[in-house]
């Protein structure tokens, strides 16, 4: 059996970066990395079929190349869209801030208001029991006027009654 290259697989999402070890292990090492490029045998299938698999490591190769050049734009885009996202989260602070002062000034001016209404509302009501104790004072003092009124009339009735009958003895 032979031995195995030890590297690491990077995984890679919006809120997170991880690095998984992994081992890969080999039926037999390669003596140098030139022997692996460079395998003679005497075999013409084999040869046959190392030349295939040379050409689809280049292809792969080249593939792997073109897929490392997209990842890089498709990265760099990735960064000025993190920048912007970044710059509208720090807006969001700033307009939420916005929005709290606005909330708050107006519901200072509101109170304000209310305020200015309860004091106009507590004057009115003042006023209003003002000119009710004044009502009830008036009519008490009619009451009064009424009752004197009519032991006044009743007393000038018995007077002009009296002197009624004092005419007929007179007479």
């Amino acid at each position: 059996m032979g031995g195995g290259i030890r590297d690491y697989i990077t995984v890679k999402g919006d809120y997170f970066e991880q690095r998984i070890p992994v081992f890969i292990h080999l039926k037999q090492p390669p003596s140098s990395p030139m022997s692996r490029a460079s395998v003679v045998t005497s075999d013409p299938a084999t040869s046959a079929m190392v030349e295939q698999l040379q050409k689809r490591v280049e292809a792969l190769s080249a593939q792997n190349s073109s897929l490392q050049s997209t990842l890089a734009k498709q990265t760099g885009e990735n960064e000025h869209l993190r920048s912007l996202l970044d710059a509208v989260e720090a807006d969001r602070g700033r307009v939420r801030q916005l929005v709290d002062d606005e909330i708050r000034r107006e519901r200072e001016s509101f109170e304000e208001r209310s305020s200015k209404v309860l004091v106009i509302l507590k004057r009115r009501d003042d006023t209003i029991a003002n000119l009710n104790s004044q009502v009830e004072s008036l009519i008490t003092e009619q009451a009064n006027y009424k009752s004197n009124n009519d032991s006044i009339q009743q007393r000038l009735n018995e007077e002009i009654e009296r002197l009624q009958e004092r005419v007929i003895q007179l007479r």
